[in-house]
């Protein structure tokens, strides 16, 4: 006997019907890749187990194979997964849902399935996107205890959806805010932007946000370069800009948006990629290409300064370059001591300070400063040779 799932056929070891409070699934088993099979509505207790909570419709896979459709309001019983790392996804047009979940033995792992609204081009001519972030409840801090106080406490915060640039900004993209605005910015206005001369950041009389890390005039052909040399008002004006030309409210994220979102959704992840330390492979950082006394000679990233955007793969959440490349602005005012009384819901720093927060590390620094929790900060009107920027929005 087979059952057909939409054009494949796999054998039946037993059916059963899971309702939920908006819609039914009917149960059935197939195989996955490996040949174990992935039983709904049975029980199993040799290996983990795992509950959908379906909040769309669509057609369910598991590992990439097809399971069969869904519908919204259902719960979804699978009850034999073998222990380890499993990809779910769940396909309808209005919205794709994608997720990896950790089974473990003899344990029911339970995720909500809601659909990701499709990415949005920012502006015609440039390919980066803005990507729909599921909002949820994460451990903002220092995970592994190897921060630095101003990471700790380790504190429970939620966050609502949102959505995240793919990229930084580009150089190409701020080059026409420049040109249908005549903005000048913070380097223009006071004498340069600062580069690492071998000995110091020294500050550069014509180095702008033109200019690569060594202060020389990009060619067009590194356009698709992080914008650098920028400081935070800068990073707001182009945000007001884009904000009056697209009719969407464009800003910073948020300090608690972008780590839950370097960490795909806040998971238990020291860098964008996962636990692994940096090898070269997964971001642009000090590598063999840089002569610090920190550099990690071993690895090679392939650049000495900054990397064309997206040049390294994408993290879980679908963002490139969250880890290294450049440090990036947020939204909020820095305080060290912020932690110890954040609120536990959509927390947007101290209301008032000085300094402004950058994340993420970039091409200067060692793994310790790329770590997903670090944070630094600077003068709202401070730039530098590796300060950029992404965006952030809430509808």
């Amino acid at each position: 006997m087979a059952y057909s799932i939409s054009g494949k056929t796999a054998p039946v070891k037993k059916t059963t019907t899971t309702t939920g409070s908006g819609g039914t699934v009917t149960g059935k088993t197939t195989s996955d890749d490996d040949g174990d099979e992935i039983k709904i509505g049975t029980v199993t207790k040799k290996f983990g187990s795992l509950e959908i909570n379906c909040e769309m419709d669509g057609t369910l896979y598991i590992n990439n194979k097809q399971i069969g459709e869904v519908t919204e309001g259902s719960i979804i019983p699978i009850e034999k997964l073998k222990v380890g790392s499993h990809i779910v996804k769940i396909i309808h047009a209005d919205g794709d849902f994608a997720e990896t979940v950790n089974i473990e033995f003899n344990r029911k792992t339970i995720i909500t399935a809601k659909g990701r609204k499709k990415n949005e081009v920012i502006l015609p001519g440039h390919s980066n996107e803005m990507i729909f972030i599921q909002g949820g409840t994460f451990d903002m801090g220092d995970n592994f205890g190897d921060g630095r106080d101003d990471e700790k406490p380790v504190h429970t915060v939620t966050v609502s959806d949102f959505y995240m640039s793919k990229y930084e900004v580009t150089v190409g993209m701020f080059k026409q805010f420049i040109d249908e605005t005549a903005y000048q910015a913070d380097a223009d206005k006071d004498g340069g932007s600062y580069i690492w001369n071998g000995k110091e950041w020294k500050k550069t009389s014509g180095v702008n946000w033109k200019c690569d890390a060594e202060g020389n005039i990009r060619s067009s052909s590194e356009y698709d370069h992080p914008v650098i040399h920028v400081s935070w008002n800068d990073a707001k004006a182009f945000c007001s800009w884009l904000s009056k030309k697209t009719g969407k409210n464009y800003r910073l994220p948020y300090e608690a948006e972008w780590e839950y979102a370097v960490r795909s959704g806040g998971k238990k992840y020291k860098y964008s990629w996962g636990n692994s330390e940096p090898n070269g492979m997964q971001c642009n950082f000090a590598d063999a290409n840089t002569s610090f006394d920190w550099s990690t000679k071993s690895a090679n990233d392939g650049y000495k300064y900054t990397a064309p955007v997206g040049k390294y793969p994408a993290n879980e959440s679908g963002l490139c370059d969250m880890t290294g490349n450049v440090w990036e602005w947020c939204e909020d005012w820095y305080d060290g001591s912020y932690y110890k009384n954040s609120p536990a819901v959509n927390p947007k720093g101290p209301n008032s300070g000085t300094h402004r927060v950058l994340r993420g590390g970039s091409w200067y620094d060692g793994p310790s400063y790329l770590r997903a929790s670090y944070r630094i900060s600077i003068i709202p009107a401070g730039r530098i040779s590796d300060y950029g920027f992404r965006l952030s929005r809430t509808e």
